[in-house]
């Protein structure tokens, strides 16, 4: 059974069930082989996100630790976060500079609640929408708050 999933979704990340489970999967087969475009768009941005937050933790750990073996280029956490470095490099993310920065400002920043609803979000993620239609800093006790809904992110014209 196929769901029907325009692009650009306007829903969140896909559930387990429709994932190939494991047993039935073939030689060269996939878990996302029966996943739609928009929805495989949504798991992309589920797995940069969760990347980046990878990264940032693996690089927080390794401070100071160079001369260890498991940080070196032989070494698991090493070799772990050279791979995170590498994908993340790969959509024009180097850290912290411009563009950088524009890529978690225009989706990342108020997505992490979207792509992550069954993870205990804290307030920095609860970003919404102002009744004038513009974007809130998280946790904004306004009248006319109201939480951001994938379709706040879509990008302008699409619906």
């Amino acid at each position: 059974m196929r769901h029907s999933s325009k692009y650009p979704p306007a829903h969140g990340v896909p559930g387990k069930a429709r994932f190939k489970r494991a047993k039935d999967l073939q030689w060269g087969e996939t878990p996302f082989d029966s996943l739609e475009r928009g929805e495989l768009l949504r798991l992309v941005q589920a797995y940069h996100a969760a990347a980046i937050s990878a990264r940032s933790t693996l690089k927080m750990v390794s401070h100071g630790q160079a001369d260890h073996p498991f940080w070196g280029q032989q070494g698991t956490g090493g070799q772990a976060l050279a791979r995170l470095e590498w994908l993340v490099q790969q959509c024009g993310d180097g850290g912290g500079n411009e563009a950088s920065e524009r890529i978690y400002r225009r989706f990342f920043r108020t997505a992490y609640g979207l792509l992550f609803p069954t993870l205990k979000r804290d307030r920095f993620d609860d970003w919404g929408i102002s009744k004038s239609g513009e974007m809130c800093a998280p946790c904004r006790d306004e009248e006319g708050y109201r939480p951001i809904r994938w379709s706040d992110l879509l990008p302008k014209g699409s619906s």
